[in-house]
């Protein structure tokens, strides 16, 4: 088969897991992978295992520091702009190759990426890590913040960017989503989130263990807990 993948992420296990994906569909099918200069492209580095890899030019708006924070919603709100742009001109590289599939992997700033939505011809895989809990799940509680907190929610009321930043960005979502021909999850808790979120429903593809590299040891064990993530308040390390 010929099969183009999309990503925009960051460093972290979703790249990961493109990465793995990626290395195990190479050798037997043509692959091609499609990204933005925004993506990290050292972590986890797809280059070794496709014959193109092509890195669209892309960076955000440079983001304010206080006390003109607020502001910085209008350049997330023209940045959603731009990223539909791009992800439409994507869609059409993919469909002038004739690819058989489109393996679509989230991006940072979108989630569901706008290439999806710029797909007529060529069917889209969107393998959906999770939903953008941002927007769906309802934040854990912060005792610390409770001052912060309520004058966040003071000051938004009289702001109207922060809102409308975040229901454009739930409607590309879900917009994306939707149209997906296939959604893939890792889980089938993910599965349910997806349906709560979106309303589609998903197949579960499970990550795959390196049995080389992880495999069991049988050393003594210790009472240490470990918790990897990316330091946000939905992780709720705290």
């Amino acid at each position: 088969m010929r099969i183009a993948i999309f990503h925009n992420l960051s460093s972290g296990g979703a790249k990961r897991s493109v990465l793995e994906s990626t290395r195990r569909l190479s050798p037997r099918h043509h692959v091609e992978v499609f990204t933005l200069g925004s993506a990290d492209h050292g972590f986890a580095d797809l280059r070794p295992f496709v014959g193109n890899h092509t890195i669209i030019d892309f960076s955000p708006l440079p983001l304010l520091a206080s006390p003109f924070g607020r502001l910085n919603n209008l350049a997330r709100i023209v940045d959603l702009a731009r990223l539909r742009a791009i992800g439409r001109s994507v869609a059409r590289l993919i469909e002038k190759a004739r690819f058989d599939v489109a393996l679509v992997h989230p991006c940072r700033y979108e989630n569901s990426p706008s290439v999806i939505d710029g797909l007529r011809k060529t069917p889209a895989v969107f393998y959906c890590q999770e939903p953008l809990r941002l927007l769906y799940e309802t934040p854990p509680a912060r005792p610390y913040d409770h001052e912060f907190a309520v004058r966040r929610r003071f000051f938004d009321r009289m702001d109207p960017l922060p809102g409308l930043y975040k229901s454009l960005l739930r409607r590309r979502d879900r917009a994306n989503v939707t149209r997906a021909g296939t959604v893939l999850v890792n889980s089938r808790f993910s599965r349910d989130q997806v349906r709560f979120a979106y309303g589609v429903e998903s197949k579960v593809s499970y990550l795959g263990v390196d049995a080389r590299a992880f495999r069991p040891h049988f050393s003594p064990r210790e009472r240490i807990l470990l918790s990897v993530g990316s330091l946000t308040p939905l992780k709720g390390f705290d």
